[in-house]
């Protein structure tokens, strides 16, 4: 039984590193991960896109455990850290089911990290992006850059879950209360699976395939480099390598 599981953990791994390397391909050439000795629940990356240095932090894709832990929380605080003394634009690339629930990250002050990280976020003073490309449950949206943390630009891969934690657990919590059951099984129907209703209501701006997270982060990169020249009205350009032949996003 003990080479079985061990053999399933190979397998598991095998395919963890799969999905993270069709990811890290395509944020860009010259992709090195950081603070690789920390929590592996967050993975740092910094990539290069058309000249324009960019920084990374994702959940490995797919991984059961990816709930977030004070340690990940604190090289998330580092990562942004060396990011803002970079002067990099920072993308958040999330899968993840929500914040660690268990006594012992109680016990470290989850929540203050959380909360510290919070207003780490919003006071990032260079452009930030979302991409929610699996779960995002429970506190995790607050790890995506979302609009009301001065977030750039929010998407979502398609087949990606929103909410306040998945279904099935909401369903096994109201299996004794058959009225607050029913109740929420009328919200949870009108819900679009395709998140289309989040691009309506302007919570997320795009639902993409997986091929084209390299165009979205190109597009960031260059909307953020025109509302800069908007904004100082003196054609300075913040990433003067991003802009070129608009063909790429075509």
């Amino acid at each position: 039984m003990t080479a079985e599981l061990e053999q399933g953990a190979t397998i598991l791994r095998s395919q963890e590193h799969e999905k993270l390397k069709e990811l890290t391909d395509q944020l860009g050439e010259s992709v090195i991960e950081l603070f690789t000795q920390r929590s592996p629940i967050v993975r740092v990356f910094i990539g290069k896109i058309h000249g324009q240095r960019v920084g990374y932090l994702s959940n490995p894709p797919g991984h059961p455990n990816n709930m977030l832990t004070v340690n990940s929380i604190d090289k998330c605080l580092a990562a942004m850290d060396l990011f803002k003394t970079l002067k990099l634009p920072i993308i958040s690339i999330l899968d993840s089911p929500g914040g660690d629930p268990r006594k012992t990250e109680s016990d470290k002050d989850a929540i203050v990290k959380m909360i510290q990280l919070t207003h780490e976020m919003i006071a990032y003073p260079y452009p930030k992006m979302g991409i929610i490309m699996g779960r995002c449950f429970g506190g995790a949206p607050m790890f995506a850059f979302p609009k009301i943390y001065g977030g750039r630009r929010s998407i979502a891969v398609r087949g990606a879950q929103i909410g306040v934690m998945h279904k099935s657990i909401i369903e096994e919590l109201l299996s004794g209360a058959p009225r607050l059951k029913e109740a929420w099984k009328k919200v949870s129907d009108s819900e679009v699976s395709s998140l289309g209703d989040l691009v309506e209501c302007g919570t997320i701006d795009r639902v993409i395939d997986k091929s084209e997270i390299t165009k979205e982060i190109y597009r960031f990169l260059l909307l953020s480099e025109l509302l800069e020249q908007k904004e100082n009205n003196m054609g300075f350009r913040l990433f003067p390598k991003v802009s070129g032949s608009l063909q790429f996003l075509k």
